[in-house]
Formats: structure tokens, sequence, C-alpha cells
């Protein structure tokens, strides 16, 4: 007699041909053996309830046809007789529950530090933002002490340490000890914030070293950052097509092509790289593409294998850029 093992998130069950139910195999007792089991499910591996189960038959003689995964009314069934072992409903309830909270926490744990790098680059752009308008008040404020230094210091940052160092001392507005008291704590403030943003910079820098290697290597640490942010973590970046990591980052500019006709791009976030900003106009999309294949390539590496190939990919890649553009690697 043929049976068809059905497998759904509580167990293997065997039907016959007719529809029968001829067989069952629960995935366990617990939450964290029905977690286990779910798991595999989902990695399609071959569970221990589909193994036991395929046994038991064998044993009878019956002929097993290995099918499908099950639909609703197998769970439902499933859960009836969960409910039966276990001795309650509600105990079936918390048990299928504890199973769902397990999952859930491997699959943050699954996740790395790409969730992590997620949040603090979002973080370093924001604090950026923050620093360049925090900035260009600074330079309104101390411009009316200090016209002349407000123009010819073109850096916020310096110009926060000659508020500090030099005081409101110009051919403008005479500051009184109070006024001077507040933009020198305003600018030691500012000076502060971008100490803070370094040291996000080389947080970020050592996540994705720890993360990524391959690309941190190819793209640069910040770059390979933002690429992860925009694709939604290193998984999607690794399975993500390279015309699709060419232009993360140009979502605005593709979709007004695609409403306007307007040029399409040719590079997103990926402008930032030396490559693109050394190769001439004509030659940009050329290398952009080039170097989308291999961040493509190396994050596959960094997600599947988890080897570091960075030094090989890196030779690999400046010796194909050298060809494109005409060039001797250095």
């Amino acid at each position: 007699m043929k049976v068809y093992l059905i497998d759904c998130a509580l167990g293997t069950f065997a039907v016959g041909e007719g529809g029968q139910l001829v067989g069952q195999q629960l995935a366990g007792r617990t939450g964290t053996e029905l977690a286990k089991h779910i798991a595999a499910l989902q990695k399609l591996e071959v569970t221990p309830a589909r193994t036991a189960l395929s046994q038991e038959l064998g044993k009878k003689g019956y002929n097993i046809i290995q099918a499908r995964l099950a639909d609703t009314g197998s769970f439902l069934q499933g859960f009836a007789q969960l409910a039966e072992m276990l001795g309650s409903t509600a105990k079936a309830n918390g048990m299928v529950s504890e199973a769902c909270c397990l999952l859930a926490r491997e699959g943050l744990k699954a996740q790395g530090k790409g969730k992590i790098i997620v949040q603090v680059i979002g973080m370093k752009d924001r604090l950026e933002e923050h620093l360049n308008m925090t900035g260009e008040k600074l330079r309104e404020w101390y411009g009316l002490a200090d016209p002349e230094g407000a123009r010819t210091v073109k850096s916020h940052r310096e110009l926060a340490r000659l508020a500090l160092e030099k005081g409101m001392a110009g051919a403008g507005m005479e500051f009184d000890a109070g006024d001077e008291e507040a933009i020198k704590d305003f600018a030691a403030r500012y000076l502060a914030s971008c100490e803070t943003a370094e040291r996000i910079e080389k947080y970020l820098e050592a996540l994705a070293a720890q993360e990524m290697p391959n690309v941190a290597t190819i793209a640069g640490s910040m770059l390979a950052c933002r690429l992860l942010s925009l694709a939604g973590g290193i998984e999607k970046l690794a399975r993500s097509p390279v015309s699709r990591i060419q232009l993360l980052g140009a979502e605005k500019a593709l979709f007004r092509h695609m409403r306007t006709n307007s040029l399409a791009p040719k590079y997103g976030v990926l402008y930032a790289h030396p490559f693109i900003q050394q190769s001439s106009l004509d030659k940009k999309g050329k290398v952009a593409r080039l170097l989308a294949a291999k961040i493509s390539l190396a994050a596959k590496i960094d997600f599947f294998s988890k080897e570091d190939r960075s030094a090989e990919l890196k030779k690999e890649l400046e010796a194909k850029f050298a060809e494109l553009v005409k060039v001797s690697p250095a």
C-alpha cells in the first residue's frame, strides 16, 4: 500500500491513497524539540520525526512516497494530536509559543553583527547631519564677533577650536563674558560630538572586518557598511544580483528614469569608491559594474563559506581595473 509522508510544523504524518491517516510522528513534547523540528524544515533538512515515521512504516511493508509540506488542515490535525498527547489545549499552546520564541531568538542570533551595523551606520548618518547643521550655526554665531575668521577658516571643527582657544576678539560685535562663555560651551560640545563620530567610524570599521572581511576589503569599511544597510543585511547582499548591488542608493534616480525616460543611473553609493572617482566619465559605468560583481562574490564568500579571501579578491580587482582603464596596477 502506498502512503504519502507530509511534514508540518508539529510533526510528520502518513496519509494513504484514499486520504486516510495511516501514521504520525509528532516533533516532540517540548518547545525546544518543536523549534528544532521547524528549523530543520526551514533548511529543507530531513527531520527526526520523518526519519522515525519512515522507519516505522517501512517495517510494516508500506510503500513510502516522499511528499510535500503540509497544508493548514494537517497543521490543525497535528495540533489536536499534540493537545491530546500533552493532556490539554493550553499546554499545546504553551509549547507552540515557546517554540516560536526560541525560533525568533535563533533568527536574531543568526543575523550576526549585521543588524548592529545597520543601526550604527544610521546613527552615524544622523550625527553627521547634526554636525553639519550645528557647524553652520556655530559659524554664523562666531562670525558676529569675528567675520574674517568665520570666512577664512573652512572647517567647522577648526572654527570650533578657534572659538575655544582664541576667544571672540575680532572686527565684529563685542561679546561680553556671558556671550563668550556660551559660544565656547557650544564649541566644546561640538568638538565632543566630532570625537564621538570618529569613535563610531572606528567601531564600524571593526564590525565590518568581523562581519564581512571580504566586502570590507573590496569596498572599504564605510562603503561596505552602507551597502549592507541598503541591502538589509549580509544575507540579502549575498543573494542580490550584481545589477541591484550596482544601483544600491540610486533608487530615486532609477524610478525617475522609469517614469520620465530620463538617463538611467549607472551607480549608487558605489560612486564613493576610489576606483570610480579615479575613472574617466565614459568608464565609470563599467568600473561600477566590475566593482558590483566583485562585491557580490565577496558577499557570498562572507555569508556562505566565511573564508577570508580578501587579499586574493583585491588583487584580482586591481588587475581587472588596471586592464579596464588601461593603466598599470601600483
